[in-house]
């Protein structure tokens, strides 16, 4: 396994993290606007 392959399994990991991050804020924010009402 090469350093570029290396590099493209890191920046795939790091960016499915962020997704998982902002796909739990906007559900958590969904939420928590459905329970203000």
């Amino acid at each position: 396994m090469n350093f570029s392959q290396i590099l493209g399994v890191v920046a795939n990991n790091k960016t499915r993290t962020v997704c998982g991050f902002a796909l739990a804020g906007v559900l958590s924010t969904y939420v928590y606007m459905l329970a203000s009402y």
